[in-house]
């Protein structure tokens, strides 16, 4: 199930124990044509300009039409004591869950958990909970 949070949304994984992923990404300029039918995205530079908003920010103008998908990848939480708790990384999985971290590291290497796959990290959270009781 999808839900919006601030400004994204988060596809909640499981509830017990809370566990939700939000799916994100780069963007990127499509890349410009070059010579001879190719493209390169450092033919050319690209200028953007700047247009004031609310907040007083800053933030920059352009066509959503001339940006493509970057990189795609996933932020992860986990509610712990009633507070949201981000992993951004393996690492700071297994930080969050320090006390079965040997247990946690044999399951990924047998699994072979891949932190951008959601439902590989779905299993291995219920599996750090299966842990702790």
């Amino acid at each position: 199930m999808f839900y919006p949070e601030k400004s994204a949304g988060i596809e909640i994984l499981s509830s017990e124990p809370l566990f939700y992923v939000q799916y994100k990404g780069t963007a990127r300029d499509k890349p410009k044509a070059a010579g001879y039918g190719g493209t390169s995205s450092v033919s050319s530079s690209t200028t953007y300009s700047m247009v004031g908003s609310n907040s007083g920010r800053l933030t920059a103008a352009y066509d959503p039409g001339q940006l493509e998908l970057g990189k795609r990848y996933n932020v992860y939480w986990v509610e712990k004591k009633g507070k949201k708790k981000e992993i951004r990384n393996m690492k700071q999985f297994l930080k969050l869950n320090s006390p079965q971290r040997e247990d946690l590291e044999r399951y990924i290497k047998e699994n072979k958990v891949k932190f951008d796959d959601a439902q590989q990290m779905l299993g291995l959270c219920m599996y750090a909970d299966s842990l702790k009781k």
